[in-house]
């Protein structure tokens, strides 16, 4: 039983380096995981990496550092994807909801402020 069974994690900056690093490993320690990256090719290779350690992975193309590309509008395409994160078979797993209420309201002001 891994740390993160039953855990969704979104992680940006997936298709290289520690982003990549980072998925691989919530995967392996059981999270179901939503790659961010503007690179389709890194991102299909990290998905392909995890899916092969029979892991749950699901990729979005998206600039976070553009706030048009993550606002509800944009990410709207997402949310088929989104929710089939939550039905991604892993031994265990417990139902995830996705929903807008929950979610941050914050300015672009806020978005692009160095935490």
């Amino acid at each position: 039983m891994g740390r993160l069974d039953g855990k969704v994690a979104i992680i940006t900056g997936a298709a290289s380096g520690i982003g990549r690093a980072t998925s691989i490993l919530f995967a392996r320690e059981g999270a179901r995981v939503a790659v961010v990256d503007q690179n389709s090719t890194g991102l299909r290779d990290t998905v392909r990496t995890i899916s092969g350690d029979s892991g749950a992975a699901q990729s979005f193309g998206a600039d976070v550092g553009n706030e048009d590309q993550v606002k509800p509008s944009s990410t709207a395409r997402w949310r088929p994807s989104a929710a089939s994160i939550s039905s991604m078979p892993m031994p265990g797993s417990a139902a995830v909801s996705f929903r807008s209420s929950s979610r941050p309201q914050i300015t672009g002001c806020e978005f692009c402020r160095p935490i």
